[in-house]
């Protein structure tokens, strides 16, 4: 395992319902094969999860099925160049989270190279320990940290938002931690369960079967206020720390040069799912909450968080 030390200081669309028939750049009628879904993290994130949801949901809504693939690595960036690297016609599409908002800094890549089509959930950040630590709450954790001990922090990616999210935790609270990298969310919470880290850091979806089945704690949440799912659990503004609020989406995107009437229909297509009694029911299973944007609302949001991910860097090697 890799350590990162920080200093003080997150398919298919149902096309069902749409009376134009728009033809993707190749002609034809769109969708007349099937659409590729790109994901960019290991199975069981969230990510791959809303991936297959989508697909699974769609294919009675779709003229071609959909193909789920993994493209992971390099914190986001392999799935970047391979749609980078597709035809801009529709049938390449990928799950978005806001690990591309940090994976696009520093890349060739920015926002304006892809089309951000729709955000479909969101999810707050977790701090959290399993259930027999020895830290009961976050101010155990910090006056831990505080006292020298070093704080493992297992989280998906480095320079990802889920890195960030340990930085600005730290430096909100002015301690060091330790951040450990795995290869997705899920690896981290099973490195976690087998106390290979001291905490974890991952959204809030991701830990709640963990919660029922008593072997996970939640320490603190990073939305504004509690959530039904955790309502014992405390914010970290409650605990003194109002700048750390961090909630994660996922969505999909495409290549930038899509024609205009296929993004329609695929943005109008999203919005009928999202909206949908289906997704509320995968929502629910999920942990997560279903939370449309259309396209440009969508696309201001990457470019803002894209520009607050560079600002969070640089705090962090403060």
């Amino acid at each position: 395992m890799r350590k990162v030390v920080i200093f003080m200081a997150a398919a298919v669309i149902p096309l069902a319902g749409c009376s134009a028939t728009p033809s993707s750049g190749s002609g034809g009628r769109y969708p007349n094969h099937s659409i590729t879904l790109a994901v960019q993290s290991s199975a069981g994130s969230g990510a791959d999860v809303l991936g297959r949801a989508v697909a699974k949901l769609a294919q009675q809504d779709v003229g071609g099925r959909m193909v789920v693939e993994t493209h992971k690595g390099g914190n986001g960036m392999n799935q970047l160049q391979f749609l980078a690297g597709r035809p801009a016609d529709g049938y390449t599409l990928g799950t978005a989270t806001r690990l591309l908002t940090v994976s696009l800094n520093g890349s060739k890549f920015s926002p304006s190279d892809f089309t951000w089509i729709c955000q479909m959930e969101t999810d707050p950040f977790v701090i959290a320990v399993n259930a027999d630590s020895p830290y009961k709450t976050f101010d155990d954790l910090a006056k831990a940290a505080t006292s020298g001990a070093q704080v493992t922090v297992g989280g998906s990616q480095a320079n990802s938002v889920h890195s960030l999210f340990a930085a600005m935790v730290a430096h909100a609270a002015k301690i060091k931690l330790t951040y450990v990298p795995f290869d997705g969310g899920q690896d981290a919470i099973t490195a976690h369960l087998g106390n290979h880290v001291a905490a974890i850091d991952t959204a809030e979806g991701a830990v709640l079967q963990y919660v029922a089945s008593g072997q996970i704690r939640v320490l603190a949440v990073s939305s504004e206020k509690r959530t039904d799912k955790l309502p014992d659990v405390p914010t970290f503004n409650e605990l003194g720390y109002p700048s750390v609020q961090l909630v994660d989406w996922r969505g999909l995107f495409a290549r930038k040069g899509l024609p205009s009437s296929v993004v329609q229909k695929l943005g109008s297509g999203c919005k009928k799912m999202v909206e949908s009694p289906e997704f509320k029911k995968y929502t629910d299973t999920a942990g997560t909450d279903a939370t449309y944007l259309g396209g440009d609302d969508f696309s201001a949001e990457v470019r803002d968080q894209f520009a607050q991910a560079r600002e969070l860097a640089a705090q962090s090697s403060d």
